[in-house]
């Protein structure tokens, strides 16, 4: 749980879980913050600890928590910088992404086994283009990036990325970081890429007006049908629909501006599932109410 919580925050983070009285803690770092120094430094709050600069564990009387937040917050704003909360990937080598197969995962395995002393290389592709994107599993909350190559496609896999559906597109040229794994499927054996991070190397600009927030309006109210709807469905139809004058970001953010407004709802459902619920609203709207608006207005 803890390392999850970094790879979604950045951030030290620490998971206490309490059981007859003792909370049993599992702590995990960021680089250039020693978890284990920071533990130490609250050695007589704590009923034991062990551990190394990236990950450690202690246990604690449950009403010593509060205790031990407090003077662990006290200690990140004395030793980590503002910089160092800026999550940084560090590259051993660019691949050409027409060089990438299944031969030059062999040859990296040689490498193995990886551990702290000896890390998981990582490599970059400069650029390439994405052929298609998709979220994946039961929640949506996994992201596929298909990328372009001269003999075919590769499959590149952001776990835990839903919001790179909104800054990535057909067609976006990106640079990823990513490891390298083979993927086997029905028999077949190809290279698959591990995202450590990817972004485009240009930025489609948002831009709001009212004549394009009708034509969204139209657009979100025809894919709901008047009920509920998940979130990706919508994102989809309004992607797959949206009007030539309006570019992906800006289609996809007039749903920010409905929210504000209180067209649709925003809620999770049963399953897990991000959900959106269309609301019957009488009267005349006024789009200077809505921050997302006015923040992004032509």
């Amino acid at each position: 749980m803890a390392s999850r919580l970094v790879e979604e925050f950045y951030k030290p983070t620490l998971v206490i879980s309490i059981h007859d009285g003792i909370g049993k803690g599992s702590c995990r770092s960021i680089d250039g913050f020693n978890i284990y120094d920071a533990l130490k430094s609250c050695e007589d709050v704590l009923l034991q600890f062990g551990g190394h600069a990236a990950a450690a564990g202690f246990s604690i009387d449950a009403n010593r928590i509060d205790e031990l937040r407090d003077r662990l917050t006290a200690y990140c704003k004395a030793h980590v910088t503002a910089e160092e909360y800026i999550p940084v990937v560090a590259i051993d080598a660019e691949l050409p992404v027409d060089d990438i197969d299944v031969d030059i995962i062999d040859r990296v395995s040689a490498l193995e086994p990886y551990g702290m002393a000896n890390s998981t290389p990582v490599f970059a592709v400069m650029e390439a283009t994405v052929q298609d994107i998709m979220l994946m599993g039961q929640l949506k909350n996994h992201c596929k990036v298909i990328l372009e190559t001269s003999s075919g496609t590769l499959d590149a896999i952001a776990w835990n990325r839903p919001d790179l559906f909104k800054t990535i597109f057909i067609g976006t040229v990106v640079k990823v970081a990513f490891s390298l794994q083979k993927n086997e499927w029905q028999g077949m054996v190809s290279p698959q890429l591990m995202i450590q991070a990817i972004e485009p190397l240009t930025e489609e600009p948002i831009t709001l007006s009212t004549e394009g927030l009708r034509q969204m309006y139209v657009i979100v109210k025809q894919a709901m049908r008047g009920r509920s709807q998940s979130v990706y469905n919508v994102e989809q139809e309004i992607l797959r629909r949206k009007p030539a004058n309006q570019n992906n970001r800006s289609a996809l953010t007039s749903l920010d501006v409905f929210k504000e407004l209180g067209i649709i709802e925003e809620y999770t459902g049963d399953d897990g599932q991000l959900m959106l619920r269309w609301n019957a609203i009488e009267g005349k709207l006024d789009l200077v109410t809505s921050v997302t608006f006015l923040t992004y207005s032509v």
